[in-house]
């Protein structure tokens, strides 16, 4: 494996584990905009530039806001949906979506 990206690896998990972060990956764009929609429902604020269709997008990228708490989402075809936050509230949202957590992301 190639030095720069095994420190590069190190660095994300570092980062992941300094601001005491998860991320569910993996969700496909059918859960991904119903998990968008139930958490506005929710009182939850979308932040994000261009709206998430299900047709003609390759890639999105918004927040989901409640009081301080914030939420990234990302989605793109290579790389599936993904949500990023803090653990303690990661945990709660990959029980009630029942989808499992990770301490750091996937690398390929």
């Amino acid at each position: 494996m190639n030095v720069f990206k095994t420190l590069r690896r190190r660095y994300v998990i570092w980062q992941y584990k300094k601001h005491k972060r998860n991320i569910i990956e993996g969700i496909s764009i059918t859960e991904f905009t119903a998990i968008i929609d139930q958490y506005h429902d929710q009182g939850w604020e979308v932040f994000s530039y261009t709206p998430l269709q299900l047709d003609g997008n390759t890639a999105w990228s918004g927040k989901l806001r409640k009081g301080s708490i914030i939420l990234l989402c990302n989605w793109s075809v290579i790389s599936q949906g993904s949500i990023i936050g803090p653990a303690r509230v990661m945990k709660g949202v990959g029980a009630e979506l029942n989808m499992p957590i990770q301490i750091h992301p996937h690398f390929n």
